[in-house]
């Protein structure tokens, strides 16, 4: 629907109809974010003791993916609309960022250190991302409900 959103050279509902997705996208993860925060201990410890280590890992990357969701269809949005080697490039961004602090991270902190080198990898590509859709298209996407974003007239 994007895609034919942007062929027909409606970008105004395109956006609209990314940032309505970006929103449900958020409260349907919402639930299941607070979910696994706070019975993550048990729900590890349905599949033994050792698994209650992971926990932190676990709400690492339970709140990249929260940022995953709230910042919409960043890479979807670049793709159809012609800006896909700048997404390459974002990606590559993330990437990279995500191999340093593996380095920097596993070392000292194991599991968790590489759930966090992932969740700031995430973070780094749905930010970079949103600021570039907001660039081109005047437009941000995300959904954040605590940051109140005046959107352009």
């Amino acid at each position: 629907l994007l895609s034919d959103l942007y062929h027909q050279n409606k970008p105004e509902h395109m956006i609209k109809l990314a940032q309505k997705t970006s929103k449900i996208m958020f409260w349907l993860a919402f639930p299941l974010f607070l979910i696994i925060i706070s019975a993550g201990n048990f729900l590890l410890g349905i599949y033994g003791e050792t698994f209650l280590s992971g926990y932190w890992a676990l709400a690492y990357l339970a709140f990249g993916s929260l940022i995953n969701t709230a910042s919409g269809m960043v890479g979807n949005l670049l793709n159809i609309t012609g800006h896909q080697k700048a997404f390459k490039n974002i990606l590559l961004t993330g990437l990279v960022s995500n191999i340093i602090l593996n380095m920097v991270l596993i070392p000292e902190y194991g599991l968790s250190g590489a759930a966090f080198a992932s969740m700031i990898s995430v973070m780094v590509w749905n930010v970079i991302g949103s600021l570039y859709i907001r660039y081109h298209f005047k437009y941000y996407i995300w959904y954040y409900p605590i940051i109140s974003i005046r959107r352009p007239q």
